[in-house]
Parts: structure tokens; sequence; C-alpha cells
């Protein structure tokens, strides 16, 4: 009853419930208070139709959390549980309870049965196996080469590397046989930062030339030197100890975009000025804008849409969120603290989105 989706599971936690059931089956005798309990008409019944219980419930929750835009109310939960008893006591009724009777169900239907089921599951895994690449998400697709993710994005299992082998260092109009290709412009912008600024791409491209703009930016990688895995640490520190002072001009200018509130809710207001200002400093001497964060949501918004357009829903005037208000109270907070920090330190070169 204490445990929640942010508890590790399986782990030691896993030995309460396990060891728990056990001491009960060891000590519910017909004697003891528990074991006249348990042996009550109603929890004997559950236990009858328990094992069809389980099987019919998983179905029905989870197609109900795939048609519903928003949580399952209680009402609906309420519901579903009821609707799985029912079906339980059918398939217990006229399928276990036969199955478990030798007079009319035989040892040869009990394998042919058997072995039928399993050559379909096998059967239906083996074509989901091979089938399941032409599933992918258009959308996530499509976001991926807006992205230019796995290429001037990298990703999880990439380093800052992907980045040259791509080529993303130069303007793509200028990569050609032996680097032939149109005169450097005068004013190139370098696009710096994480999958949030990553996102700003496809929109800088609608009033940039390509020639003009460079992207490099990693996944899950902050603009700030703040988070210490291998892979972040050495694309920071390659872009403000190598990119910046060598291939830049004084002419180029830096765009940097991060995920500034999650790094501000994490390191709290001092250190997430410090690790600014050590950016800031690297980056003296160049034409920096700063984009601050726009608005975001909990929501799986591309899950949305897909249910929108599958399931004809007409758009909901208002999105309920569970935990929305609490969640939205303290991220407002922090927001305007990190808007702030970020202003004070960047002055007018800061950018909000609408």
């Amino acid at each position: 009853m204490t445990f929640d989706k942010e508890t590790p599971f399986p782990s030691l936690y896993t030995l309460a419930p396990t060891m728990g059931a056990a001491l009960i089956i060891l000590f519910a005798r017909p004697g003891t208070m528990v074991g006249r309990l348990l042996s009550g008409r109603v929890p004997v019944a559950v236990g009858l139709v328990s094992y069809s219980a389980y099987l019919w419930h998983q179905p029905l929750f989870a197609f109900a959390r795939h048609r519903s835009l928003t949580e399952l109310n209680s009402v609906v939960l309420a519901s579903l549980v009821a609707v799985t008893f029912v079906l339980a006591y059918v398939t217990w009724r006229y399928v276990e309870t036969p199955f478990r009777q030798k007079s009319r169900v035989s040892k040869g239907v009990l394998w042919r049965s058997a072995v039928t089921s399993a050559v379909v599951l096998a059967t239906f895994a083996a074509g989901l196996q091979a089938t399941a690449g032409t599933f992918q998400s258009r959308i996530t697709s499509d976001a991926q080469k807006l992205f230019r993710a796995f290429t001037c994005m990298f990703e999880q299992d990439q380093t800052y590397h992907t980045l040259l082998i791509h080529h993303c260092d130069q303007p793509s109009a200028s990569i050609g046989p032996e680097g032939a290709g149109p005169p450097r412009p005068s004013t190139r912008y370098i696009l710096y930062g994480d999958s949030i600024a990553a996102h700003l791409y496809p929109g800088l491209l609608s009033r940039i030339p390509e020639s003009d703009i460079i992207q490099l930016t990693g996944g899950a990688c902050r603009a700030m030197r703040s988070i210490d895995t291998p892979r972040c640490r050495d694309f920071y520190d390659w872009f403000v100890g190598e990119y910046v002072p060598n291939k830049m001009t004084t002419t180029d200018v830096v765009l940097v975009s991060s995920s500034w509130l999650s790094d501000y809710t994490r390191l709290g207001d001092h250190n997430f000025r410090v690790k600014l200002n050590e950016l800031f400093e690297r980056l003296q001497g160049r034409r920096v804008l700063v984009f601050s964060m726009a608005a975001s949501l909990k929501a799986d918004i591309p899950r949305y849409h897909y249910k929108l357009a599958k399931f004809g829903y007409g758009v909901p005037a208002l999105l309920e969120m569970d935990d929305g208000t609490a969640w939205t109270t303290r991220c407002m907070t922090h927001e305007r603290a990190m808007s702030r920090a970020l202003a004070e330190e960047f002055g007018d070169q800061v950018l909000s989105p609408p």
C-alpha cells in the first residue's frame, strides 16, 4: 500500500510482499483468525476466479488507458474492476472448470488445445517481431528529421564525434569535394545546447539560409556543464575549449538553448547561477543569444495527437492532467526564478518564446 512508481521493483523491497504472502500461507490455519477470515465465502470465491481475473484485467485496463485522453477516473476504474470479475467468472465457469474434469475433457483434447494455442501464439509473436519496425510512429520519425537526430543532435548512445562525422561543425552548403562551395558568410549562427535547442532548428531554417546555420546539439546534454556524464562533459569541453576559440569569428552568433528549468530545479538558484556564469565566461568576446524555455506539458503530445485522429475526438477545451495544479504552481514558480536568473546574467541577450 505504500509502494509507488518510484519504488525500485524488483529489488529488496520485493521481499516485503513476497515474505508477507509466504507467512500468510504458512500460518493461515483453520484455527487462526486469519485462517477463518480467508476461508470465508467471499475470499474463497475471489480466489477461485483470481487467475481468470488476473488474465482479464490487463487487456481491459491497457485498452481503456489507450482509448482515453486523460487518466482513468474512479468511476471508470470501478467499472473495469466489475467487468473484470464478471468475465473472470464466465471463463472460470465455462473454461477452467470443464478443463479440470477428466470426464469432460480428455488428455488428448487438452494436449491438442495446448499445442494449437502455443502455435498460434508463437506465429503471432514471430509476425509481430518481424513487422514491429514498420509500426514506428510517423510523428517520432518526422520529429527526428526536423531535429536532425542521430546526426547534428547526437543521442544517448552517441558522442559529440557524431557531429564531426556528419560535418555539423560547418554549414551544409560548404560540404563538397575538397571543401568546395560558396564563400563563407559574414555571419553564421551556431545553435548550441540539448534537444530543446535542436527543436529551434526548423524555425530558424525558415528565416535563415541553411548555409548560415550550424547545429551542434546533444540529446540530454545541457548547454551548461551541469550533467557530469562523459558524453555531455566531453561535448561541453569540446565546444567551449576548441570550437568557440578556433572555429568562430567575432561576427558569428551563438544561439544557446537548453532545459534551463530542469537544471534550475535540480541545482538550485545559487549553483544554477554558478554554472551559468562558467558558460558565459567561456563565451566572452562572442555575440550570444540565449533562448529561454517555451511552455511545456508533462503530457505526451504526440500520443494525444494520435488519439485525436485515431478515435475521432474533438479537441477538448480543457485537458485535466494528473496532479496538474500542484505541478503547474511549482513549475511556474521555478520558471519565473529561472527566467530572472537568465535575464540577470545575460541581460538583453535573453529571448523568451511566446
